[in-house]
């Protein structure tokens, strides 16, 4: 089995030709084959195969989505008046956005279709940022919470799967 302390005291002389041991190549599958053994043993504790990754994706996925538009949601409601008075984002900066040539002629149209009053889009530019902003700092929460989750779910998911096939199973055999 192949660990980091093997890569550290592994001589190019004993196991593999010098060629091989200093192709760039040679490294990298070395340590893509411990991270997949690493993957697989993680993944086996919890009971889990590589046929759930999708799943437990999906619901990830699904969270990450979840917390953004709620937490900008959540900003655009409850509006704060911090970033506007630090001059974080005020009407000349939007107005700049909106009439740069970097700026997409049809962003441009959009936003401008959209959100005619420059009010409505300051305050939909100052609710992303500040959005953003709690995320960032929430992270270290957010981020081991939505694994956690996904990983109950994909679980949950699994057992509910496994019941549904023994009902298929038991009612075709009776």
């Amino acid at each position: 089995a192949l660990s980091l302390s093997s890569i550290a005291t592994y001589s190019p002389h004993t196991q593999q030709s010098s060629y091989q041991w200093h192709h760039p190549f040679f490294r990298l599958r070395i340590i893509a084959s411990m991270m997949k053994d690493m993957a697989i043993a993680f993944l086996e504790e919890r009971d889990l195969t590589a046929a759930d990754l999708p799943t437990f994706i999906l619901l990830h996925t699904a969270l990450s989505a979840l917390l953004v538009s709620s937490t900008w949601y959540w900003c655009y409601q409850h509006p704060s008046k911090f970033l506007s008075r630090a001059g974080v984002i005020n009407n000349k900066r939007i107005g700049s956005i909106l009439k740069s040539p970097n700026t997409p002629g049809r962003v441009q149209r959009l936003l401008q279709n959209t959100m005619p009053s420059s009010s409505s889009t300051k305050l939909l530019a100052t609710s992303f940022v500040e959005a953003k902003i709690g995320r960032l700092v929430a992270k270290p929460i957010t981020i081991p919470t939505r694994l956690w989750l996904s990983w109950q779910g994909t679980v949950a998911w699994k057992q509910q799967q496994q019941i549904i096939r023994l009902r298929k199973s038991s009612s075709s055999g009776q």
